[in-house]
């Protein structure tokens, strides 16, 4: 069901091409908006606004914001004809992007040509928060790696609504960033994750590639009832690709939900489902208090001593990064599995700038390596 209420703009907080942060009152209520100016055209100061209130008058996790479903100034001009994939496909809103593997793309022959990703680490994670943690640690080793994001179509759409990713970007924590399926917004846009794999290889030249959908997911307190599932994919793309995949665990010690605690339900779904062998890396005091079935996969272990201070990592890093809430005060343990995942993933960008190496071999070459 669809909610909707009229409004008007009081102020603009935060004004970009991609994004507008608002402020609107209605009813004599003061609350939250955001505004997609490529959808519904830019807003100023006194415009009067139609919104979909729906999430917010669900209470659901959209950060109290509402949408802005259409303005006085909606966007017009000549269509561009270099771009013929539709996003939003099949709803009033659907919008034409140029994606990377179209005839017209210049691009297109990398898709003819090209079909491994030639080793290359793909980081898998079911939260968008994990993303900032990921880049931060790889950039703070060797400015030199390059650092792509792939952000799916499971939480939100438009890759304007991070600001993780745009801080990620200003800071040159990410090299590039590429929407996949409906999300759309990224330096380049694809139409699955397979080619946005083999972009982020033979495009952005990407020493590693993250992959995590946008803010916000859907959950359903059911086992597979959740929007997480999709690094089930992601994971099968990157071994069919020729790439390392790799799952980041979802660990808390500070979630009071039984599903939740230690390691994730959700985490431990995706290794049900996950039919190739994928590199699951975790602090040995984690795998110690929480053991898992293997199912096949390679499980990799090391101390926490080992791995490098996220604090200092982090502490360039503009914003708050928080999951469900907490900060890495609260919930030290996940912030400190995110970051063992990308020190193992650190290690074979390192090593395999030196020689060759077979997937076995990793766990050793890991615990052997000096990070601290």
């Amino acid at each position: 069901m669809l909610q909707t209420r009229k409004a008007a703009v009081i102020k603009i907080v935060y004004d970009s091409d991609e994004i507008q942060e608002l402020e609107i009152i209605s009813h004599g209520k003061m609350e939250k908006a955001i505004n997609y100016p490529i959808l519904t055209g830019k807003v100023a100061i006194g415009d009067q606004v139609l919104l979909n209130t729906t999430a917010v008058e669900l209470s659901l996790g959209t950060g109290g914001y509402h949408f802005v479903l259409k303005g006085p100034n909606p966007p017009s001009g000549p269509i561009s004809r270099e771009g013929h994939i539709m996003k939003l496909r099949y709803t009033p809103l659907q919008l034409a992007v140029g994606s990377c593997e179209e005839e017209g793309s210049p691009y297109h022959a990398v898709f003819l040509e090209e079909d491994s990703i030639e080793g290359m680490p793909v980081i898998v994670g079911g939260l968008h928060s994990m993303t900032p943690i990921l880049a931060g640690y790889f950039k703070n080793g060797d400015c030199d790696r390059r650092v792509a994001y792939i952000m799916t179509d499971k939480g939100s759409l438009p890759l304007a609504l991070s600001r993780h990713a745009r801080a990620l970007k200003e800071l040159c924590w990410l090299d590039g960033t590429i929407t996949v399926g409906h999300a759309f917004g990224g330096d380049l846009e694809c139409v699955n994750i397979y080619t946005a794999l083999l972009a982020a290889k033979h495009i952005l030249r990407a020493d590693v590639t993250i992959v995590a959908m946008g803010p916000g997911i859907v959950g359903t307190s059911t086992p597979l009832g959740f929007t997480g599932m999709e690094q089930v994919e992601a994971l099968h793309a990157a071994h069919s690709l020729g790439g390392v995949p790799i799952l980041v665990p979802r660990v808390s010690g500070a979630d009071s939900r039984d599903r939740h605690d230690g390691i994730s339900q959700h985490t431990k779904a995706i290794l049900r489902h996950t039919l190739v062998p994928i590199h699951v890396p975790l602090l040995a005091e984690v795998a110690q208090t929480w053991p898992l079935e293997s199912h096949g996969h390679m499980f990799h272990y090391k101390e926490e001593e080992k791995i490098r201070a996220l604090g200092d990592l982090l502490a360039p890093y503009p914003l708050h990064v928080t999951t469900m809430g907490r900060g890495m005060e609260q919930d030290p343990l996940f912030f400190k599995s995110v970051a063992a995942t990308a020190d193992f993933a650190e290690t074979i960008i390192d090593h395999s700038r030196d020689a060759p190496f077979a997937a076995t071999d990793l766990g050793s070459l890991w615990r052997a390596s000096t990070n601290s």
